[in-house]
């Protein structure tokens, strides 16, 4: 908090080389600690890979004097492991654990050698890298091998490696601070003097612009300052003539409110007509909500269903207007899937009368093209259905008539006297087959005078009928 609140005291020159004092030294620090640690850990490794590689050629060349006990060959071995210089000491143990040769075995024990046998491979004052061995013959251990490594050398490296890095760290750090210092006052020197612009301006005075010497970042922001006051000058001009030109800009906004009021109250008609095409509509409408609770209905719908007011329809489902609620299933099934449905169904009254309803229904969308409800619009056809019935019933007895009457018959076009229809007694008589007769025959053709046909076509024409006419 104390930090912060002399932080906004701080110009932005100042807290540029801060920040970048700060940044700096942090890096230098993570320098002056890191590379050391890194540098410490790879010449572990390195001595590991020396000592492991030392150890196994060492092994393998030693295995056949242990194995036949050749203290001499063993001892000539060990000598020339300790012509590396970073060899300390080497110590060779046979099966049972005694020691059969050794180089500086004193040496050894008092850096307790034996201790590489719990993988504490760098002695505790961190001199000494300590390892074992296994030797074998014939895939068969026959002993243990322990060598000591000098860290004399890599310490020595680390620390100059170490101060060389804190010599490199501290050159950094100062360069960097000068850096920020010469960096901090090219850019901060501009800024000062468009600051300086900028409280003349804010006292008023607009003739003031602030001097372009370069064509870098702050070069830009200068030439971006001008053209902000010589935005807020011609601002400060346009204003009057804006105040002048108000009063006709109200004027005209006037007019658009009146024009948006006359088509809100075109809209409210047009929903006004709608509404009394609704009401005044002779068939029975109505609308539900997706799970098929009716809310909304006509007069239409309470005259053709029996009843007087809303309470008794209002909130019910649609199945209960149905004689067979399962009707409905695939009412809704169809509004689901193709947002139509067409066809009859057996509705029931309020007294429990049935007369069958048809019409049409449609899914109702939001204008996000959600279903939001359906919308059903039906009428009473149980007349009509019975005067279908009774006009297929007549189609059928005429058609009997006609195929099974012993008078000739036949239909034909006026236009050309192609058949049309013809029974089989006509057939039979000039003839045909009933097929044949309608496939070849032509009435025209069959007048021995052509004229004859367009005699009876005008008395039918005059008098709609014709008796009596006799051809050849």
């Amino acid at each position: 908090m104390l930090l912060n609140k002399h932080n906004r005291h701080f110009s932005i020159r100042t807290k540029s080389i801060l920040l970048t004092t700060i940044s700096i030294g942090v890096i230098c620090m993570f320098i002056y600690i890191h590379l050391p640690i890194q540098l410490r850990q790879h010449s572990i490794n390195a001595i590991t890979t020396k000592a492991q590689s030392i150890g196994k050629m060492t092994a393998y060349s030693i295995s056949p004097a242990l194995l036949f006990s050749d203290f001499e060959d063993a001892t000539e071995t060990l000598q020339s492991t300790m012509q590396d210089t970073d060899v300390v000491y080497v110590i060779l143990h046979d099966e049972k654990g005694n020691v059969f040769s050794a180089i500086n075995l004193d040496g050894a024990i008092e850096l307790e050698y034996a201790k590489a046998k719990d993988s504490n491979h760098i002695s505790e004052d961190g001199l000494i890298y300590r390892m074992m061995t296994s030797v074998f013959s014939h895939k068969e251990e026959i002993g243990k091998l322990y060598i000591g490594i000098s860290l004399h050398e890599i310490r020595k490296q680390i620390e100059e490696s170490r101060r060389n890095i804190a010599l490199i760290s501290l050159i950094i750090f100062a360069l960097g601070i000068m850096t920020a210092i010469i960096v901090s006052t090219l850019i901060t020197r501009p800024l000062s003097e468009i600051v300086k612009s900028t409280e003349r301006i804010s006292q008023g005075d607009y003739s003031i612009r602030a001097s372009i010497a370069k064509k870098d970042e702050i070069g830009k922001l200068a030439l971006s300052f001008n053209r902000m006051v010589d935005i807020i000058d011609d601002t400060q001009q346009n204003l009057k003539k804006t105040n002048l030109s108000l009063e006709q800009k109200v004027a005209e906004r006037t007019i658009e409110l009146q024009k948006e009021l006359d088509e809100r109250k075109q809209v409210e008609e047009e929903l006004l007509l709608k509404n009394v095409i609704f009401e005044s509509s002779i068939a029975a409408t109505c609308a539900t909500g997706l799970d098929g609770i009716i809310n909304l209905v006509n007069p239409a719908f309470f005259h053709e269903w029996g009843y007087k007011n809303k309470i008794n329809v209002y909130g019910k489902p649609i199945p209960e207007f149905f004689k067979n609620p399962d009707d409905v299933v695939p009412i809704i099934n169809s509004l689901e899937e193709t947002g139509t449905w067409k066809g009859e169904f057996l509705a029931k009254r309020k007294d429990n009368t049935t007369f069958v309803s048809r019409g049409f229904a449609v899914t109702v969308r939001d204008d996000k093209n959600d279903p939001i409800g359906y919308a059903f619009a039906l009428v009473d056809v149980t007349e009509i259905n019975f005067a279908e019935k009774a006009l297929r019933e007549s189609e059928v007895k005429y058609r009997n008539l006609f195929e099974t009457s012993l008078v000739g018959i036949y239909r034909s076009r006026i236009s050309d006297g192609k058949i049309l229809a013809v029974n089989e007694a006509c057939a039979n008589i000039f003839g045909f087959s009933v097929d044949r007769f309608i496939a070849d025959f032509v009435a025209v053709e069959h007048y021995a005078d052509p004229c004859e046909r367009d005699r009876m076509l005008d008395i039918l024409e005059k008098n709609g009928r014709v008796e009596g006419f006799e051809f050849t």
